[in-house]
């Protein structure tokens, strides 16, 4: 199924039933990338981040490969893949995932990414006060008084 995005699964909504593109369907400037799933995996396409970022899809690739030398531990997040183009040709292109994406997408540079770069710093931060925000306890069960009192002591002793 693909998904439009923001940031990568931060507010993920439906977008259409097919995980494959139409052979040599172009793809235009995107407000959002396009995100699929393929044997449980979530995977964006190389194509789609070119054109989310406003970049030529070649540099992309340039940009994947770079990363994948310096850094071969990352080669797990990034799949190797192809696709038809306008004239029939097969040209290669990435699947990669969340974590590729991110990499990928972080040592770009432009409006774009510095907008993805500081929308990810606010939701990093915002996952962060709420994990470190105070939890209210749990109400025992008021319906069982002797579980209800071993659920208040078993909290009152956790507090010290």
């Amino acid at each position: 199924m693909l998904y439009s995005f923001y940031l990568w699964g931060f507010f993920c909504t439906p977008f259409g039933a097919s995980p494959h593109r139409p052979p040599g369907r172009a793809i235009a400037l995107t407000s959002t990338p396009t995100v699929y799933t393929r044997d449980g995996t979530v995977y964006a396409s190389s194509r789609d981040v070119a054109a989310f970022f406003g970049k030529r899809h070649g540099h992309v690739l340039d940009s994947i490969k770079a990363l994948l030398a310096e850094a071969p531990s990352t080669e797990p997040n990034f799949r190797l893949s192809e696709y038809l183009d306008s004239t029939g040709r097969t040209l290669p292109a990435y699947e990669m995932t969340r974590d590729g994406f991110t990499l990928l997408a972080m040592g770009f540079t432009g409006k774009t990414a510095l907008a993805f770069k500081v929308r990810y710093i606010e939701e990093f931060n915002r996952m962060e006060a709420a994990l470190k925000a105070p939890q209210a306890p749990a109400l025992p069960n008021f319906t069982d008084p002797a579980a209800a009192a071993i659920a208040w002591a078993e909290q009152y002793r956790k507090r010290d």
